[in-house]
């Protein structure tokens, strides 16, 4: 893989005030920017430390969207013999999934162990609203893996070069959705007229297609959603009939501002500022999270001025 870096750190453990030393070896792709980082440290550990720096600026965890994990999954089930053995599977908003079974439930979590883990959780998917968080594999002659949406791959043996290209699979797909919000920018062109020498600022969104049609209701449901994830919302116009609304959008976490536009069928985001890629990719998290799951991020085809 090229350089490989040792990074550590400790945290104190809460009950016992012991300090815990936890370790990473760690790649960084100059060309893409991904962090990946081996370890052998418990799950806890993961949460204390690494998760813990990805809340900075500048750095984001590798969310896998329910997209790209129906994606993985497939791929791993394509092997002979393969199955899922278990799985966490959670509903955090009744705006986030249709459910058949008591739909205004907003925060359900359900762990399952079996061989037949795959097929009980399409059934609690329809029934009951929830995506998968985390799923555990078994490859007879391959090897035992478990992946998790924040990016986290388990190795339980086997073959590495499993956990290598399963874990690939999904930066590639991650990466796509890179390239589509780093394509959005603000330039400034220079315009001349026979009198003046002008300035202008063009906005280059990136856009949100929506699964599913949306009213105001629905946006202010929306508004709601942000909100309850740390990004807060201002000077929010609503013009109803035809819906059109424009807002700024303050990511409370990453110290972020941009501009957010939204009819009946997509949203679109425009940078302003020192607006990140980070920021961006957890706005469009929670929407597809809390709001509407089969939300897809696309390049817009028109430049705001």
């Amino acid at each position: 893989m090229g350089e490989i870096r040792e990074l550590s750190t400790s945290y104190t453990d809460p009950e016992t005030q012991q300090i815990i030393p936890v370790k990473f070896y760690c790649h960084l792709s100059q060309e893409s920017q991904i962090l990946r980082c081996f370890t052998t440290a418990t799950t806890n550990d993961i949460e204390k430390t690494l998760f813990l720096a990805t809340e900075e600026p500048g750095l984001y965890h590798l969310w896998i969207s329910p997209q790209v994990f129906e994606d993985v999954k497939h791929w791993i089930l394509s092997h002979r013999g393969a199955k899922a053995t278990y799985f966490v599977a959670t509903r955090v908003s009744s705006m986030s999934f249709d459910a058949k079974i008591r739909p205004e439930v907003e925060r359900r979590t359900m762990i399952y162990f079996g061989d037949d883990a795959q097929e009980t959780l399409d059934e609690t998917r329809y029934q009951y609203g929830v995506m998968p968080d985390t799923m555990k594999f078994q490859v007879p002659g391959v090897g035992s893996l478990q992946v998790n949406k924040r990016g986290t791959f388990s190795y339980f043996g086997g073959e590495m070069n499993f956990l290598i290209e399963t874990s690939d699979l999904a930066i590639n797909r991650v990466l796509r959705t890179k390239k589509i919000i780093d394509s959005s920018k603000v330039e400034v062109v220079a315009l001349r007229t026979a009198k003046k020498k002008l300035e202008l600022t063009q906005l280059r969104p990136w856009t949100i297609e929506l699964e599913r049609p949306i009213g105001p209701e629905e946006l202010e449901d929306l508004f709601r959603e942000l909100e309850s994830s740390k990004f807060a919302v201002y000077n929010s116009i609503i013009m109803k009939g035809s819906l059109y609304s424009e807002s700024t959008i303050l990511d409370e976490i990453k110290k972020t501002v941009f501009t957010v536009t939204a009819d009946g069928h997509r949203i679109s985001i425009s940078p302003r500022y020192q607006s990140s890629f980070e920021s961006f990719f957890r706005f469009y998290q929670t929407v597809v999270e809390r709001f509407d799951s089969g939300a897809q991020c696309t390049m817009s085809d028109s430049t705001q001025a």
